[in-house]
């Protein structure tokens, strides 16, 4: 399992489609996925990891705190605070830049885990700007996107 980035010509354009739902009841045989992708995740060191970056269109990624990394399916952002903030993100598939992006400092979100049980969760500051950033990669957005 590799990490799609821009310099791939020939599967950079899975990075630009929007994933499907991953369907619970056969999550089971996306798990050996989910393994490789946490390997790979701790592997660079990143803080996240969406599906597409690996070549798989469905609504999944994990993000890693410390070393806890937690899987997060079909996500949803069900609030939004008001407060802003500008955090330098760069991105597995866009090696070599870091942009400052501007993203709600807290949100709300809903998502089910690796086991299929649904969770609700506040992030704020840094674990908003990583959920935020991977559930861009399931709508087929980049950190380039966002700029200008």
């Amino acid at each position: 399992m590799e990490i799609i980035t821009l310099k791939n010509e020939e599967r950079r354009s899975v990075l630009g489609q929007v994933s499907e739902d991953v369907n619970l009841e056969t999550l089971d045989s996306l798990r050996p996925e989910i393994d490789k992708m946490k390997d790979l995740l701790l592997e660079v060191e990143g803080l996240g990891l969406a599906m597409p970056q690996v070549g798989l269109l469905y609504r999944c990624f994990i993000m890693r705190k410390g070393s806890k990394i937690e899987t997060v399916i079909n996500p949803k952002i069900v609030k939004k605070g008001k407060v802003l903030a500008v955090h330098k993100e760069g991105c597995l598939s866009v090696p070599g830049k870091e942009l400052g992006i501007t993203r709600p400092r807290k949100i709300d979100v809903e998502y089910y885990n690796e086991e299929g049980k649904f969770k609700k969760g506040r992030f704020v500051d840094l674990r908003s700007c990583v959920f935020q950033h991977e559930l861009d990669h399931l709508n087929g957005r980049l950190i380039l996107d966002r700029v200008g």
